[in-house]
This record gives structure tokens, sequence and C-alpha cells, in this order.
């Protein structure tokens, strides 16, 4: 096991839903849902990605239909 926690990784669909930025606490931590779309060959297997603070305007450029590769950190 290494030292460093963070995982990157990419995922790529097709843009399935995009929730509107949601807004918590005092300070104002924002968070904002889009789900991928992977075709399969029997079902569609659908990849929930949430965004957080200033992420969630990068959503902005995102329609549904969309085909993106979205970059992550676990």
């Amino acid at each position: 096991m290494s030292g460093n926690l963070l995982n990157e990784g990419k995922v790529r669909g097709i843009v399935h839903l995009i929730e509107e930025t949601k807004t918590y606490g005092q300070k104002g931590f924002r968070k904002r849902l889009v789900v991928l779309e992977q075709p399969n060959d029997r079902f569609p297997n659908f990849v929930p990605i949430e965004f957080t603070q200033d992420a969630c305007d990068s959503v902005d450029e995102l329609g549904v239909g969309d085909d993106v590769e979205v970059n992550f950190r676990l």
C-alpha cells in the first residue's frame, strides 16, 4: 500500500442526468451530481459523480446526451 491516499482515474460515458448545485451548512459547501451512462451488452451501467466546490461550475458546460470523459480523484 502506498503512502498516497488519493487515487486518480478516468470514467467515460454519456451524460444521463445533471442535478442543480446544492449548498450545505454555514460555510456554503457546494455539491453537484452528474450521472453518466455506460452502454453495456444487456444492461447499461450508471455511474454517479459528485462535483464539489468550484468544480460544480464546470458542469454548466455539459448537457444531457453529451459523450464525456471525466478525470477524478478518490
